[in-house]
């Protein structure tokens, strides 16, 4: 079966974005998450820190996932290839 070329791919990750200022420009960073959900945590937690935040949103990214939102510590925690510490002495 063949993919339609008008199809977009289906997303890699998820990122927030904020509009912060009178300017309506929506703006973003490089954390991106594995889920909308994550990404949508992510947002309400950005939309608390930042004084001038209007409105949030997920949008979808081609961009691999580099972070992922740590529930305990309503954090998020950047996703590295590495061992763990604990991992790296089994």
């Amino acid at each position: 079966m063949h993919k339609d070329p008008n199809e977009p791919d289906p997303p890699r990750s998820w990122a927030a974005e904020v509009i912060a200022d009178a300017s309506g420009t929506w703006c973003g960073n490089l954390l991106r998450f594995a889920t909308w959900d994550e990404a949508r945590l992510y947002s309400i937690d950005l939309m608390g820190r930042w004084f001038a935040v209007r409105e949030r949103r997920v949008v979808p990214s081609q961009d691999p996932v580099r972070h992922r939102w740590d529930t305990e510590t309503c954090k998020a925690v950047p996703i590295t290839n590495e061992p763990s510490e604990q991992e790296a002495t089994r």
